[in-house]
């Protein structure tokens, strides 16, 4: 295209399409400027950063990879990856470790390789750390790992219990040579020791058990004169006041009882007696030496019938 009076004058080749005309202040292009050119005639050059600009001023339209604002004079955070917006600065990505608007903040030094590039949040912890930054340590008591989120342990030291390993076993958990050992929910690993009971093994066993089933409390084992279920009933009735678990004597009934748990009373007829008190085989209740005078059957307890004759006056 060409300008001038007599259109011998070639137009600027830096506008937009080759097109220009003449005026009464010299030649102008007709539709603008190619990149990186300004002024009316399009002679003037952007500034150096600029891809494009306005015609009429120094404002850039359009900035080369890495750089931003108005006049393309602020370099993008050396820690984007290729371009920043060209009016904020805001990174299209970040370099591993890096997250924010410019990727300005360093991704916390517990995180395995990349962060969240808007919020910081790691993708996982290094082992012993935990929640969104890693920046809280897993409880000490916790063995190695702990879960990201939570913070709950994976497994607990010997001797402690609990989501975060914080709560000591019962002392009354049975150990195995190394530490009181529970499960995670606190419960005894392997039962109790002594006279305890319950799933924490914080539960006495009744006062006359030796032994005691470590879930329901039932007694197992009572003391020598005590049985029953709870080891609550003496043995009275025995000789010696020692008896069974059922409550059965051991070496038999005192003086003047019989049966398994000698709770029956010997015949106070029986021939054989000791202060008083009837004496019987300590099974069945039977007098041994017989019946005292007037009285018969195996237990004496029938009175005896007597024949008389009766002569005439």
């Amino acid at each position: 295209m060409y300008h001038g009076a007599l259109c011998t004058d070639r137009c600027s080749s830096n506008c937009l399409n080759g097109e220009c005309y003449h005026s009464e202040s010299g030649p102008s292009c007709t539709a603008g400027c190619i990149d990186g050119y300004k002024g009316s005639y399009c002679q003037d050059t952007c500034l150096d950063n600029c891809i494009t600009c306005t015609r009429y001023n120094n404002r850039c339209t359009g900035c080369k990879a890495g750089w931003y604002g108005n006049q393309c004079q602020t370099k993008c955070n050396s820690n984007c990856i290729k371009e920043c917006d060209q009016s904020t600065g805001r990174c299209q990505s970040c370099k591993t470790g890096w997250y924010a608007d410019q990727c300005q903040t360093k991704c916390n030094s517990n995180c395995v390789n990349e962060c969240d590039q808007s919020t910081g949040r790691c993708q996982s912890c290094k082992t012993g750390w935990y929640d969104d930054q890693c920046q809280t340590k897993c409880s000490s008591n916790c063995v190695n790992e702990c879960d990201q989120s939570t913070g709950k342990c994976v497994d607990c030291k010997v001797g402690k219990y609990g989501d975060k390993c914080s709560a000591d076993c019962s002392s009354g958990c049975l150990s195995m040579g190394t530490g009181i050992y529970c499960k995670r929910n606190g419960h005894c690993r392997y039962g109790c020791i002594g006279a305890l009971y319950g799933s924490h093994c914080n539960k006495r066993c009744p006062s006359n058990c030796v032994k005691c089933n470590p879930r329901t409390g039932d007694c197992s084992e009572c003391s020598l004169t005590w049985y029953g279920k709870y080891c609550n009933h003496q043995c009275i009735e025995c000789y010696d006041g020692i008896c069974a678990m059922n409550g059965t004597c051991i070496n038999g009934c005192i003086n003047g009882k019989y049966g398994n748990r000698c709770r029956y009373n010997c015949s106070n007829f029986c021939k054989q007696s000791a202060n008083g008190i009837g004496i019987c085989e300590q099974k069945t209740g039977r007098c041994n030496e017989g019946c005292r005078a007037g009285y018969q059957g195996e237990n004496c307890t029938e009175g005896r019938k007597y024949l008389y004759n009766f002569l005439p006056c």
